[in-house]
């Protein structure tokens, strides 16, 4: 699994595995993308819209389609930083 953070749009991209063929988008209610393989419906990624905004009580974001998402330790150090210091929108 791997993490890329935009800081300026405030935005998580999460990629579970590389996709292994046609790779489709959904959005759900709250705005979140799931990035899935058409012909298998295997979840490869999402993308997690204003996370730390989302986060910044020490909540946990939920992704209906894949249940609870628990950050690291690190990973919530590191948004919780950015919100103190004003940089979310």
């Amino acid at each position: 699994m791997t993490f890329d953070y935009d800081e300026d749009d405030d935005i998580l991209y999460v990629t579970f595995s590389s996709p292994k063929g046609k790779v489709r988008y959904a959005e759900n209610a709250k705005g979140d993308i799931i990035r899935y393989i058409a012909e298998t419906n295997e979840i490869v990624g999402v993308t997690v819209m204003y996370l730390a905004l989302r986060t910044r009580n020490g909540e946990k974001i939920e992704i209906p389609e894949i249940g609870v998402v628990a950050f690291s330790s690190v990973l919530a150090g590191v948004l919780h930083k950015k919100v103190a210091h004003g940089k979310h929108h």
